[in-house]
């Protein structure tokens, strides 16, 4: 009997669009029992494709815990010009897909980067990180790209107080 692991995302939050992960996911385990170890205790079964299922759900933890908590906090307190997590989120997603992030994912489906595949999930992570190590003068860079892909003006500097 396979048992859930407290680092393991929420089913609905692996629901991809067909072929996103060419059916990696909980979903698609052998459904075989692991086979019996030395001593009796099962074998944790650490194939590519479990490995590749244990890293993405990594990456998807680290990409909430950025958007929803790290970077919002980190620009309140530094006076970012960016400081929501959905504009952490448009940006970040605009900037993993080269694009508006709707034009390539589905607006309806939420999550949006739980749509995105293994190694755009992985860009978007790298890229908060950076944003978290690097501020502000890199959030005003990415925001103006962002909206510029949407057909609007940058955000203007604030005078200094």
């Amino acid at each position: 009997m396979w048992a859930r692991l407290a680092t393991d995302p929420p089913h609905h939050l692996l629901r991809l669009r067909p072929g996103t992960l060419r059916g990696a996911g909980p979903q698609c385990c052998s459904g075989r029992a692991p086979a019996e170890a030395p001593g009796g205790s099962a074998a944790v079964d650490a194939t590519p494709q479990t490995q590749r299922v244990a890293d993405r759900a990594r990456l998807l933890t680290r990409y909430r815990e950025l958007v929803l908590d790290e970077l919002p906090r980190q620009a309140r307190a530094s006076g970012w010009v960016v400081t929501a997590d959905h504009c952490f989120g448009r940006i970040l997603l605009d900037h993993a897909v080269q694009g508006r992030w709707y034009d390539v994912l589905d607006r309806r489906r939420s999550p949006a980067f739980a749509q995105l595949d293994d190694e755009h999930l992985a860009a978007a992570v790298a890229m908060a990180e950076r944003v978290a190590a690097e501020g502000d003068p890199l959030v005003r860079e990415l925001d103006a790209q962002s909206l510029a892909w949407r057909g609007k003006p940058a955000k203007r500097q604030r005078a200094p107080v």
